[in-house]
């Protein structure tokens, strides 16, 4: 299928053209240069994904494709544990000496929240291969596989204690509960525990969560100050953390040793960088990446497409939410993880076109019943 007829190319245009635009006006030119080029190894993800699984769409390409990105996970997850730069004090829980243990043996290290929002993205991929691997019980090695990878992202993503991608994880869990409840008065429950239970952790957490709210308050209010300064053309990418202090110092009230090098909002990041029309391109992006997603998993009837589906709904709504209070995989190492999820959901028209199942003329023709020779030959 032609990349032109894809049913993300007007969005997706509108936001190269923003992106253009943003690197010309950038004042950091190398750190808006590198935000491109990791946006052009999203699209190549993006692009392979999408072409894959939509030249001929089967379940046994949906099911290979899925294995690579669950391969893709775990790759993730080693470099996690090995190239991370580990929270040195964090309120949240006492795992130093964990920390002591792993080893940091690359570099070019990740930052805990960028790593945590690449792991939940593609968390519900090794999800999807078990429930499939419990339909097929010919593979158990596919359920052990699937889950054990499932498992240690669960582990590592306890780790990285980020609260952005934990907010997250906890509404892809209720989401996924609050499909199977079907009572409705079990959902109200649902929905009243969960936020009993975030209330209590908030109140417990209030004094660690003090400053740094405050810090984050002030953070936001620069971010919207600059996007109201700045909403027609954006500041470029990269160019938030040098601006900032420069043009809105006054609205810098919390903690003074706190260097905010991004807005810590998704959709208030990508409206700095690009502008109004950037950041109405990314959301038209995404909205039509969850009705493409929405639509297979109403219509199409293959338990693979529906579960790849529901999948994709998952990590647009941990996309959505951990980016409430940061930027995710925003313009950084791992930017691509995000659009091998959108490629994932493009592809899925194709799904919702292909057969279900295909009758052969001669298997038809075999299925007639024959004539009764035997009374003809009396008449």
């Amino acid at each position: 299928m032609s990349p032109w007829r894809q049913p993300l190319r007007w969005p997706l245009l509108l936001l190269l053209l923003t992106v253009a635009g943003g690197w010309l006006l950038s004042d950091e030119r190398a750190q808006a240069t590198a935000f491109v080029g990791r946006l052009a190894l999203g699209l190549l993800a993006f692009q392979a994904v999408y072409f894959y699984l939509t030249t001929a769409f089967t379940d046994g390409r949906l099911r290979r494709t899925l294995w690579a990105l669950t391969a893709a996970l775990a790759g993730l997850l080693v470099l996690t544990l090995i190239g991370t730069r580990w929270p040195a004090a964090k309120f949240l829980l006492p795992l130093d000496a964990i920390y002591q243990r792993l080893p940091t043996l690359l570099t070019d290290t990740l930052h805990p929240n960028v790593a945590a929002a690449g792991l939940l993205l593609l968390l519900p991929i090794p999800c999807v291969l078990f429930l499939d691997g419990l339909r097929r019980p010919r593979s158990p090695w596919a359920r052990g596989l699937s889950l054990a990878v499932s498992l240690l992202t669960l582990f590592v993503l306890l780790l990285t204690q980020s609260r952005a991608a934990w907010l997250a994880l906890a509404g892809m869990a209720l989401a996924a509960a609050f499909h199977q409840v079907q009572r409705a008065w079990l959902r109200w429950l649902l929905i009243l525990l969960s936020a009993a239970a975030a209330g209590l952790l908030l109140w417990l957490a209030r004094a660690a969560l003090a400053a740094d709210w405050l810090n984050r308050q002030m953070v936001w209010a620069q971010g919207l100050a600059m996007l109201q300064d700045f909403g027609l053309t954006g500041i470029g990418p990269g160019s938030f953390g040098a601006l900032g202090p420069q043009l809105y110092a006054d609205f810098w009230m919390g903690d003074l040793s706190f260097v905010a090098p991004h807005a810590h909002n998704l959709f208030l990041q990508v409206g700095i960088d690009l502008g109004i029309a950037g950041l109405t391109a990314y959301l038209a992006l995404l909205a039509t990446a969850a009705a493409l997603a929405s639509s297979a998993w109403r219509h199409r009837p293959a338990p693979l497409v529906r579960l790849t589906a529901g999948a994709v709904l998952l990590s647009l709504l941990a996309l959505v939410l951990d980016g409430l209070l940061d930027i995710g995989v925003w313009g950084s190492q791992g930017g691509f993880i995000a659009w091998i999820v959108l490629g994932l959901a493009g592809s899925l028209t194709a799904a919702r076109s292909a057969p279900t199942m295909r009758f052969p003329l001669s298997s038809f023709i075999c299925t007639l019943p024959s004539p009764d020779t035997s009374a003809m030959t009396r008449q």
